[in-house]
């Protein structure tokens, strides 16, 4: 089979390209022809097909222009791009691919490119990583909190808000796209949107899409790590991004209650200043920020941490800190929000506790310290969901199975 993959980045920058690289290399494995779409840049993994790929444009340059950077969206077509129209027929022309498979397209790549591919009759499946169809800014956060304004259709609410990286251009265009798209249909042209979690499913339903073309696909890992044989040390690890909707300034607060206890965070963020200013302006030892580290270097504190926590206090999907736990044998106290409960079963394999509950969360950790048993059965529970629900076999089969699902609406 060949498989038109479509992204917006084509090198390693966050959960969506590890996860297109991931499926990407297991589909070759199986023997299928893998053909990427994506925009320059010179991070990029090298293809053939890079001549195919269209001018990378900075975002991040002209959203900081304020009021102007309305206008350049407008001109550097982040929202319809005659380019990737043009491009993608040729390489279409080129490849004839049986199947389409998107993952992040807005401001980029855009919705331009679905009718073409419709036009071309090629079946179109679109991995819905957040949730940029019904939410402007496309996580469901304002001001660090969660923000639901533009349901019922009020896509203007962004542009009040500046919710979109706090930019009144980038607030107008990601508003104005929302609009545009449901007017012109586009959404309507994808035949299959997979979705990682439940909670996004179920949220697709609640603004209005089709039951009937949304599937439920969690995200997956190489299972090539044997069960660790390390002994737990003494402190808890937080490992991830360091920004408001990952809930960090939380976890802190809790440390704060449990002197005795080390808090480890590897990561880094716009927020990273800020944590560590809180951190010393409490004067707390127990608090130790790392930096980013190289995935070997991070896999070994995993290891040997006594558990892994996720504070987030946005709708997390199915986010990889918690599948990387799991196979490392370490249970996980997160967030009881979005799909996180859909990975972590309370008392089983991990603790919820309530999203921004400081206290709630400190009372979780020291339930799970009073019980070193617990820990080490609720981790070897966590490895075996892994090897059972998420590895690449079990992954293989249900995109499979959703690809000929389209394939056989198509012939």
């Amino acid at each position: 089979m060949k498989i038109l993959m479509v992204n917006k980045f084509y090198y390693p920058r966050g959960g969506t390209e590890r996860y297109l690289f991931s499926l990407s290399g297991l589909l070759r494995e199986k023997g299928h022809k893998v053909i990427p779409f994506s925009t320059f840049h010179e991070k990029n993994i090298d293809t053939e097909y890079s001549s195919y790929f269209l001018l990378g444009v900075d975002f991040d340059e002209f959203f900081k222009k304020g009021i102007l950077s309305a206008a350049t969206g407008l001109r550097t077509n982040a929202l319809y791009s005659f380019e990737a129209r043009k491009k993608l027929e040729s390489l279409i022309k080129r490849e004839r691919p049986d199947i389409a498979h998107l993952h992040n397209i807005h401001y980029h790549i855009t919705p331009s490119i679905l009718p073409i591919l419709k036009e071309k009759d090629i079946p179109i499946i679109w991995t819905l990583h957040d949730y940029a169809l019904i939410c402007p800014n496309s996580h469901f956060l304002s001001d660090g909190k969660i923000c639901e304004a533009c349901s019922n259709g009020r896509y203007y609410r962004p542009i009040l808000e500046r919710c979109k990286r706090g930019s009144f251009g980038a607030s107008l265009i990601a508003g104005f796209g929302a609009y545009l798209y449901r007017w012109m249909g586009l959404y309507n042209l994808v035949d299959l949107f997979l979705c990682p979690s439940d909670f996004l499913r179920k949220k697709m339903i609640e603004y209005g899409f089709d039951s009937k073309r949304l599937i439920t696909i969690p995200n997956f890992l190489e299972i090539d790590i044997p069960v660790p044989s390390y002994g737990n040390k003494a402190y808890v690890l937080y490992f991830g991004r360091l920004s408001e909707e990952k809930g960090v300034e939380t976890l802190i607060k809790s440390a704060e209650k449990i002197p005795y206890l080390n808090f480890k965070f590897v990561g880094d963020g716009p927020q990273g200043r800020i944590l560590k200013e809180m951190v010393k302006e409490r004067g707390l030892t127990n608090v130790q920020f790392l930096g980013e580290l190289k995935r070997k270097e991070l896999y070994s504190l995993i290891t040997e941490a006594l558990f892994v926590i996720i504070p987030s206090v946005w709708y997390e999907n199915c986010p990889y800190s918690i599948l990387e736990s799991f196979l490392l044998g370490k249970p996980v106290i997160a967030s009881e929000i979005g799909g996180i409960p859909e990975l972590v079963d309370d008392g089983i394999d991990g603790l919820l506790f309530e999203p921004g509950n400081d206290e709630d969360l400190a009372a979780k950790i020291k339930q799970l310290l009073s019980d070193k048993d617990s820990l080490k059965q609720m981790g070897e529970r966590a490895r075996a969901k892994v090897e059972r629900l998420y590895s690449p076999e079990v992954h293989y089969e249900r995109i499979v199975r959703a690809y000929n699902m389209v394939l056989s609406k198509h012939h």
